[in-house]
């Protein structure tokens, strides 16, 4: 079988992006300052796939094949989308993950991104499943766009996560409506009502799934329980408590950009159940060393306690769990 790009490409071009990206991850280290470079990233895919599609099929019988210099364009563009997708997918792995709490329920888009990056790897089945079929490609597209936008739009702060959270969905439900409904001029009124639904609906659904996502771009640097609190850091840190304990401390080192503020919400329970009401409290960003907040329970009964410390919207940026015995 004679050796060519093709069946190089197919054979060792998977594992060759897996690789590059592996290393993007860990050598280069992109911060949410990528994050409108990225967004810049994923219109250009997008525009360029679509534009690339219109000018191959223009004036040309669909009954007949496509000439080489057609196919050639088709294959160049469709490598370069596919290049730019994966570009921004590994960049946003570790922005992601590095909001997330293990173990919670706002790991789940953090894993759903790597998904997505790991079958960016594998070009041909990628431009098949993805990138040739219009609706699916505007769903991941749309997808991708929003994970961008999320950290760029908080590189402006002033508003609460949960509203670049809306803002993002909106805009992304936008493009991808614009870029589905079918266009006629007698039907431009409804191809808008469409959109403005779309909008509504994508910005609805991730109002209600923004406690299920991580706060990016907040990081909890450390999250510990102890018996005291000295110079800002937690003394007598421990998993379990005995019952005679006068204070168990909650206490976190949480790191944001800065000029950032944001406020929280320390949440208590105890075998599950809450205990009293919330704790209101802020983050303030720009320390390398995470900016220190902290939350107490005074003579904790016996049970297994939990404390959350919350963003707005439910947005869960660290956890403390400990035992009193």
């Amino acid at each position: 079988m004679p050796w060519t790009y093709d069946t190089l490409n197919r054979r060792f071009g998977p594992w060759v992006s897996l690789v590059l990206g592996v290393l993007t991850l860990v050598v280069v280290r992109r911060g949410a300052s990528y994050a409108p470079v990225a967004v810049g990233l994923v219109v250009v895919a997008w525009t360029l796939w679509i534009g690339l599609a219109r000018l191959i099929d223009r004036g040309r019988d669909p009954a007949a094949p496509a000439g080489r210099l057609r196919r050639l364009a088709h294959a160049a563009g469709g490598s370069v989308v596919v290049a730019l997708h994966q570009n921004v997918l590994f960049w946003l792995i570790p922005v992601w993950f590095g909001s997330a709490t293990w173990p919670s329920a706002n790991v789940a888009f953090p894993c759903a991104l790597a998904a997505m990056a790991l079958f960016s790897c594998f070009e041909y089945p990628y431009r098949a499943l993805v990138l040739e079929r219009p609706p699916v490609r505007t769903v991941w597209t749309s997808v991708v766009l929003f994970a961008a936008l999320v950290p760029a739009g908080t590189l402006v702060p002033g508003w609460p996560l949960r509203a670049y959270i809306a803002a993002s969905a909106a805009l992304a439900s936008g493009i991808a409506a614009a870029a589905l409904l079918p266009r006629h001029r007698r039907r431009s009124a409804l191809r808008i009502a469409g959109a403005l639904a779309a909008v509504a609906a994508g910005t609805g659904a991730a109002t209600l799934a923004a406690p299920l996502l991580p706060p990016v771009p907040i990081v909890c640097l450390s999250a510990t329980a102890g018996t005291g609190i000295e110079a800002r850091e937690v003394r007598g840190a421990a998993d379990a408590f005995d019952a005679s304990t006068q204070r168990v401390y909650a206490h976190f080192a949480v790191a944001a950009p800065a000029r950032w503020h944001q406020a929280v919400t320390f949440e208590w329970s105890r075998d599950g159940e809450p205990v009293g009401r919330g704790v209101p409290g802020e983050v303030v960003g720009g320390r390398a060393a995470g900016f220190r907040t902290w939350s107490w329970q005074s003579s904790p009964g016996p049970g297994e306690w939990r404390a959350d410390l919350e963003a707005d919207g439910g947005q869960l940026v660290g956890r403390v769990r400990f035992v009193v015995r």
